[in-house]
């Protein structure tokens, strides 16, 4: 609430462009004035204040007015307010504002050892907004204000407010804070890892900004097929009116401040000079100082540069030359293109420059307003792209996720270029962590037509496989070369890994009614075969290319599912990873160059998103259990192993489960009951009365079936459906043997339920192979995702935790890294702040816990873009926090560097190099790649 009653004068544009606070702030001035009548004037302050309450509220959403009211007043007195509208010539807010940004970044921000750093300590007398905050508060803070608002306005008022002129001295200088200390940083220079980043979500910011506000995305090109990015950028200027009028006031304000004669004008006079020369922005200004400037008149304004369109173009084409068309920014293509060697975004130099020129030209009022209302525009608009407060679960996430992703992102690129730049992006938002040794990044995986993880079997030939493939990994590579030549000559550059993550399709809502009995040559058609089938084409191609391609296999690294967890169980992706660590997929020599072949690694994303807890670790073990894992093999988040089950239990103590998911966690619980007898077999009892009578509700007729049967087809979900099991199912059960089509769909028959409505069985007796079946029926699978409702009560507490403390024990003994990711795991997961971050329950330091573990884990970033972070801010988290609780310095460093080299160790990426040596690998592979690719080459 803190920091959304202080950042609400820059958080979105008013609706009828007046604004709140400083209409509050001229009433008060009225009243105390004592002019007029005083009554009148007393009613109008009363009313501004309820006016201004009201929109805070519904803003902050706070859980005691009084409270607000008082930050409020902390942040912007009245009396501070009614001198600052005495001034001479001033009507607004703007340059009070203005203000406040410069102080803010000095509270927050510092220099250590040349590194924008955030700023742990008071200065008495100077500091005005966060004295005496801890350094976890301080932290928690900045990791929160940089998803509320997009921090670069702060790192440039930093640069501005310390009177630096020199553009020079903001060469790299990166878009976010280092949140180490000395000690933590020194800790961070013996090398971090980065193991868990999707490329797609891991450019900055402001790479979408610039993307998303290129006026030329209007450009039509008739005589050509037009860039693949321009759809992308059309489309979401479409959706967001002011993503096209804030890109032209970026190059309005560039221009402006690059012209230093006129640079010394107020906008006003420096626009209506140059009426004629330039009407587009003669005409933005306009509906800007003119009267109210909400949403309706942003779209009017939008409307008017669309239907003028041929005329803007011609002026972007002299602002910016074709020649410069590469550049991803309008900005370097045009006003900045001298500054392009700084490699510094332009985003960061522009807000750079109009705080400075606001400084030096306090009497520029207009200027301010356009800052102001740009610097809006751009936080409104990010809004709806960063997490930062609302619900947990991944289908929340997923939402952020698409947001930010797809507004710059499409996995069909056909634009090489484009991409490249897309990629190059990515990759050097992760290079300005100058400690960073090894960088496994994860794509999606394709083939010809789309992504992997779709319907169909797929009619490409295993060369098109292969050419697709590589084109995708030359992409990749290439644009990572770029950006590591471009960092200075003594940088290190970490060594590079990718990981192949196929993105969970939802199994649960087949599309065509495919089912296990209707073939399609000798292949089941159910949702579940078809997705394991084009995973499985995928590897093979994929196996090819490696054993083709010299030194490959030591830059593709691992294979993961991502995306929503419960779209799709671990059961359907389990003969998938077995496949790729089979005998028939491996060998221990390269056939060119009689180097070992390095394995291989397994990581899969799981216990992060659950409807109960049972089902949570139910997933767990069902990926160590099937998967084919070994020591050394990690898990995507883990959070449910974390989870403090009482806070749980009285915080979900009634949830809506799947009925199936129901079943099988306590049919897997039961089963548990004979692995750990000592702290589990006391429910065996209880459990079996309790899954015989949901098997009843669920299907109706139980002949046939036991708890044995039940966990017995349970198992066989995750072994391949092979189609000769399928042909003799339909011989000995059926009553006819002719084809089944995906499109005739078996109806569902009531009472005593069948496993299939052609069975010629009056009397159905069930068997696990029966079981089995009915997960790869359409029918039945939409049946078994009706929800109930399951309430978990505080008797049943001491199972679940002993279920738990199971599976913690069971993750460390088998060796396998779970990968955490601080900010990622409290916006999703059940965490309701960092300082309740449970990771010490999982590995702590040398104190005495309630429950010590020593489960091996890593610390990431997950998806930079929506999160705003990196590892070794990260990792800062984690060090502040606990510092918080009081462990000693010297113990947490320990523990810190333990769990730094945790992340080296559990990279898939064997070992570092040196640069000389990654770039002349990188350079071979992508020369190998380019003659794979064959047809491609032309691209």
């Amino acid at each position: 609430m803190l920091l959304r009653v202080l950042l609400c004068p820059f958080l979105e544009l008013p609706a009828q462009r007046e604004d709140l606070l400083c209409a509050k702030a001229k009433a008060y001035q009225r009243m105390v004035a004592g002019e007029g009548d005083l009554a009148s004037n007393r009613r109008a302050y009363e009313r501004a204040c309820e006016r201004m309450e009201q929109w805070l509220e519904g803003w902050v959403r706070p859980d005691r007015l009084s409270e607000m009211g008082q930050l409020l007043e902390m942040y912007y007195p009245e009396e501070e307010l009614r001198t600052h509208l005495s001034g001479w010539g001033r009507e607004d807010l703007d340059g009070y504002y203005v203000g406040v940004l410069l102080q803010l970044a000095v509270e927050f921000i510092t220099l250590r050892d040349g590194q924008i750093s955030i700023r742990m300590w008071d200065e008495a007398g100077k500091d005005r907004y966060f004295q005496g905050s801890s350094k976890l508060y301080k932290v928690e803070l900045w990791s929160v204000l940089s998803r509320i608002m997009t921090p670069d306005v702060l790192i440039a008022a930093y640069f501005a407010s310390n009177g630096i002129d020199d553009v020079r001295q903001l060469a790299g200088v990166p878009d976010n804070l280092s949140l180490s200390d000395n000690l933590l940083a020194g800790v961070a220079r013996r090398g971090i890892a980065e193991t868990h980043m999707h490329l797609a979500a891991g450019m900055s910011y402001l790479t979408v900004w610039q993307v998303v506000t290129d006026p030329a995305a209007q450009r039509i090109f008739p005589w050509r097929r037009e860039p693949v990015l321009q759809p992308i950028q059309r489309e979401e200027q479409g959706s967001y009116s002011g993503l096209l009028v804030a890109g032209w006031l970026r190059l309005l304000m560039a221009r402006y401040l690059e012209d230093e004669a006129s640079a010394r004008e107020d906008l006003r006079y420096y626009v209506s000079a140059r009426r004629e020369e330039n009407p587009l922005e003669e005409h933005i200004l306009r509906h800007l100082f003119d009267g109210p400037f909400g949403p309706q008149r942003m779209e009017h304004l939008r409307e008017v540069i669309l239907r003028n369109g041929q005329t803007y173009m011609a002026h972007l084409g002299r602002l910016c030359p074709a020649e410069r068309g590469e550049e991803l920014d309008v900005l370097q293509r045009g006003p900045y293109w001298r500054y392009r060697r700084l490699h510094t975004e332009p985003e960061l130099l522009l807000l750079y420059f109009a705080l400075r020129h606001i400084q030096a030209h306090p009497e520029h009022h207009q200027f301010a307003r356009v800052f102001l209302d740009y610097v809006r525009m751009k936080n409104s608009y990010f809004r709806d792209k960063f997490q930062t407060f609302g619900g947990s679960g991944l289908a929340f996430f997923h939402r952020y996720f698409e947001a930010a992703a797809s507004a710059i992102w499409r996995s069909d690129y056909e634009d090489r270029r484009k991409e490249q730049l897309v990629y190059q992006a990515a990759f050097r938002n992760q290079l300005h962590c100058l400690n960073l040794r090894k960088l496994e990044v994860k794509i999606s995986p394709r083939l010809p037509g789309g992504e992997v993880g779709g319907s169909g079997y797929g009619a490409g030939s295993l060369e098109a496989d292969k050419r697709a493939i590589a084109r995708q990994l030359s992409q990749v590579f290439t644009a990572y070369l770029q950006v590591c030549e471009e960092q200075p000559r003594t940088n290190p550059i970490p060594c590079l890994g990718i990981v192949y993550h196929f993105s969970k399709k939802d199994v649960h809502h087949p599309v065509d009614n495919g089912c296990w009995a209707a073939l399609r040559g000798e292949r089941p058609t159910d949702e579940v075969s078809l997705v394991r089938a084009q995973c499985i084409r995928f590897l093979k191609a994929l196996r090819e290319l490696i054993e083709e391609v010299p030194m490959l296999n030591e830059y593709v690294v691992a294979l993961d599912a991502a995306s929503q967890e419960l779209r799709a169980e671990p059961w359907v992706y389990a003969p998938v990873y077995r496949y790729a660590r089979s005998r028939e997929n491996t060998l221990p020599l390269h056939p060119k160059t009689g180097l070992q072949m390095q394995s291989i690694g397994l990581t899969y994303h799981v216990g992060e998103d659950y409807h109960h807890v049972l089902t949570g670790l139910r997933h767990i073990d069902e990926v160590v259990t099937h998967f084919g894992y070994k020591a050394g093999d990690r898990l995507g988040h883990g959070m449910v192993l974390q989870v403090e089950l009482g806070a749980w239990i009285h915080d979900h103590e009634t949830v809506p489960v799947p009925c199936l998911d129901r079943l099988e966690d306590l049919i897997w619980v039961w089963s548990l009951c004979e692995e750990c007898p000592e702290e589990l077999g006391k429910y065996r009892s209880e459990l079996e009365g309790k899954l015989m009578k949901l098997a009843t509700q669920i299907l109706k007729n139980t002949t046939g079936l036991s708890p044995y049967v039940l966990w017995s087809a349970y198992s066989q979900k995750f072994t391949a459906l092979e189609s000769i099991f399928c042909r003799q199912i339909r011989t000995c059960a059926f009553t006819s043997t002719e084809e089944i089509t995906p499109l005739q769909p078996v109806f569902r028959m009531e009472g005593q339920r069948p496993f299939c409505a052609l069975t010629r069985e009056k009397t159905p007796i069930w068997d696990p192979e029966k079981l089995r079946l009915t997960n790869h029926c359409p029918i039945y699978t939409r049946h078994y995702k009706k929800p109930m409702l399951v309430s978990t009560l505080p008797e049943d507490l001491p199972m679940l935790q002993a279920v738990q403390r199971h599976m913690r024990q069971k993750i460390q003994n088998l060796g396998i890294y779970v990968e955490t990711n601080p900010t990622s795991n409290v916006s999703i997961g059940d965490i309701s702040s960092l300082r309740d971050y449970p990771i010490t329950r999982l590995n702590a330091p040398p104190l005495p816990e309630p429950d010590p573990m020593t489960i091996l884990l890593s610390i990431n970033s997950d998806d930079p873009l929506v999160f705003n972070t990196n590892v070794e801010n990260e990792l800062a988290l984690v060090y502040h926090m606990l510092t918080h609780r009081g462990y000693g310095r010297e113990e947490i460093l320990n523990w810190i560097n333990k769990v730094r080299q945790y992340g080296m160790d559990s990279s898939f990426i064997r070992g570092e190099k040196e640069r000389a040596c990654i770039l002349e690998e990188l350079r071979e592979i992508v020369g190998n790649l380019t003659r794979v690719m064959g047809w491609y080459r032309g691209g």
